[in-house]
């Protein structure tokens, strides 16, 4: 490939990529168990870290901009499911749908949005968190409007978006400050939870009220009817090789 023209490369790269599943990339880091030992969600589980101190983070909305706008019904739901997760069986799908029912969400592209946000983003911050569990380990949740996947970026670095008030950047940037130069972020913020074993996981959520903050330390396990549960599911999928 390096005595290819440049330009033909990148004509080659955007049709490939054009041909991929909506919200997804076509050329994705492969298991090769050799450079990359093992599949990130199996030494995680099994605790196999190098790290010394995580701060984990999630936004509310992950999802909407991976899953297309064309999921009107249940059926367009199981398509959709099929196509984002090609390796799952009819018996998967079904679990997926139980675990996510309708009576939970707004609508049928809600309930895909949220079943995106939390198989492809959302667990696997938790089991960050866990794999850490024995170490400093903290976790908090941006919540601020619009709270798409990347927005956070934009409130910690700058320029912050006219939602996300001063009030709320300034202690993330505090946070964030602290965590680096002392390993902890609860230095000016001590309402910050450690993350703990078993079912009484603790996380912050960074939201605004106007221009005001409006923080609160929530369980991540109850959060948004049993998310916790919901992340062991994706687990028990992961670590078959299901996804």
């Amino acid at each position: 490939m390096r005595s290819k023209n440049a330009s033909i490369l990148q004509f080659a790269n955007a049709a490939v990529n054009a041909e991929s599943f909506y919200g997804y990339q076509a050329f994705l880091p492969v298991t090769d168990h050799k450079f990359i030992a093992s599949l990130p969600s199996v030494a995680l589980a099994r605790k196999r870290i190098n790290g010394a101190k995580v701060l984990a983070t999630n936004n509310a909305d992950e999802g909407s901009i991976f899953v297309p706008t064309t999921i009107k019904n249940e059926d367009d739901l199981k398509q959709w499911l099929s196509g984002a997760f090609p390796t799952f069986s009819t018996a998967d799908v079904k679990a997926v749908l139980t675990i996510y029912p309708s009576s939970a969400t707004s609508s049928p592209q809600q309930r895909a949005v949220t079943i995106m946000s939390e198989a492809t983003f959302v667990c696997s911050s938790y089991w960050l968190n866990d794999a850490f569990i024995q170490k400093p380990s903290f976790h908090y949740q941006f919540s601020v409007a619009n709270a798409l996947h990347g927005d956070d970026l934009q409130a910690v670095f700058g320029p912050a978006t006219s939602v996300q008030p001063p009030a709320v950047t300034k202690v993330m940037r505090r946070i964030w400050g602290d965590f680096i130069m002392s390993g902890s972020p609860v230095k000016r913020l001590s309402l910050f939870p450690d993350w703990i074993e078993g079912t009484s996981k603790q996380m912050l959520n960074l939201n605004a009220t106007g221009t005001s903050k409006n923080f609160s330390v929530v369980s991540a396990q109850e959060w948004e009817g049993g998310r916790g549960k919901r992340c062991a599911f994706w687990k028990s999928v992961n670590l078959r090789g299901s996804v």
